[in-house]
């Protein structure tokens, strides 16, 4: 049984196929491939600006994001022309991480289109 047969939801990826979201507070990255799309998913963080009403001292808060890098196979992600790498980013939430795997689902038909 294939996965799309498992999940329903998605044509060639599943959950299973990319680790939970709380992998990533570990600062880990995960990387995977699928039908000619290799794929890197990562958490960043970046510094949020002070509030106006800010006092001196105060930290600014951070926000924490998920970046998802696709490329072509055969090779891996330092191997890869940088202009050969789409980037994109999703807000560290359940909900926009559905998201991010959605849209990597979908993004397996263009590679697959590039082999022929």
């Amino acid at each position: 049984m294939n996965d799309i047969e498992n999940s329903g939801k998605y044509r060639y990826l599943s959950e299973d196929c990319i680790m939970p979201l709380n992998f990533y507070n570990y600062k880990q990255a995960f990387l995977g491939s699928c039908k000619g799309m290799r794929y890197r998913i990562k958490m960043g963080e970046r510094e949020l600006p002070l509030p106006e009403d800010a006092k001196e001292g105060d930290k600014p808060d951070k926000e924490k994001f998920l970046t998802v890098e696709t490329w072509p196979e055969p090779y891996s992600y330092g191997a890869t022309d940088k202009e050969k790498i789409r980037s994109r980013e999703y807000p560290f939430t359940q909900e926009a991480y559905g998201q991010l795997l959605a849209d990597l689902d979908a993004e397996v038909d263009d590679f697959k289109e590039a082999q022929g």
